[in-house]
């Protein structure tokens, strides 16, 4: 595991996400399972994912010190992309105006076997 990896792991540490199934995962284990397969590692352009700049909680302290050099986190269900771990990352990077992000994009179905449902 890299430094870089060990930080990543303690800023999310114990972080949790859910889908409308009533499933749960967690965040350091899908992050885990993505790092294992370069191919979920992609450039993806911000308008792929602004759509959930709507669910930013808006702690401003919070966003304006978030890390953007770590990929965010997307789980991608029958086409659609949706950001599991990254909204104030997400949200810094549009305030700045880029164009483009680092992601992890994991199809749903690789990773239902890491639900705690």
């Amino acid at each position: 595991v890299s430094k870089n990896l060990g930080k990543q792991f303690d800023y999310f540490k114990g972080s949790r996400f859910g889908d409308d199934k009533g499933n749960t995962f967690s965040v350091e284990a899908v992050i885990a399972h993505a790092q294992s397969n370069p191919k979920y590692l992609k450039t993806l352009p911000i308008k792929k994912v602004a759509h959930d700049r709507s669910h930013w909680q808006g702690d401003e302290s919070r966003m304006q010190s978030a890390d953007t050099s770590h990929p965010l986190l997307v789980v991608k269900d029958k086409g659609h992309l949706s950001v599991a771990d990254g909204l104030n990352r997400l949200e810094k990077l549009s305030r700045q105006g880029a164009t483009h992000v680092q992601a992890y994009v994991v199809p749903k179905r690789h990773i239902k076997h890491l639900s705690n449902k």
